[in-house]
């Protein structure tokens, strides 16, 4: 894979994608720090669709960048370069099963994966029910 540069970071791999945006691993180029980079997909979406995407996004930026807690990836950065939409996450190793089954590599979990969900369902902890979750974003 060629070496991308989006801003003052270097992307190395690919981690996943969905119908809304593709989300890639970099290198912060002055500290040496492993990141995820998301990004909206533009291909494809008619210009007022992409438009409300692009809201959406800088929306999820902006609630997630006020979220602080143990289980949800911090925000380290957010910008907007050559007409494209930049949420830079803390990396969370383990996270590259959806990756992999898009590259057909192994999606095998780590264990360490397997042994936190035991735990969570033994402590009965639980996401955040769908209806609340979608209220954060309105």
């Amino acid at each position: 894979m060629e070496s991308k540069e989006i801003g003052n970071y270097r992307i190395t791999g690919y981690l996943g994608g969905g119908g809304m945006g593709e989300v890639f691993l970099a290198e912060q180029k002055y500290w040496d720090e492993t990141v995820a980079i998301k990004t909206i997909r533009k291909a494809g979406f008619y210009e007022d669709v992409l438009k409300n995407l692009e809201e959406r996004f800088d929306h999820e930026a902006r609630i997630q960048r006020q979220l602080q807690h143990n289980h949800i990836v911090r925000v380290e950065d957010y910008f907007i370069q050559d007409d494209g939409f930049y949420l830079v996450l803390e990396y969370m190793p383990g996270y590259e099963p959806a990756g992999n089954a898009l590259a057909g590599l192994p999606t095998e979990a780590p264990p360490s994966r397997k042994v936190i969900r035991t735990v969570a369902d033994e402590l009965r902890i639980h996401p955040i029910p769908y209806e609340r979750a979608l209220g954060l974003f309105k």
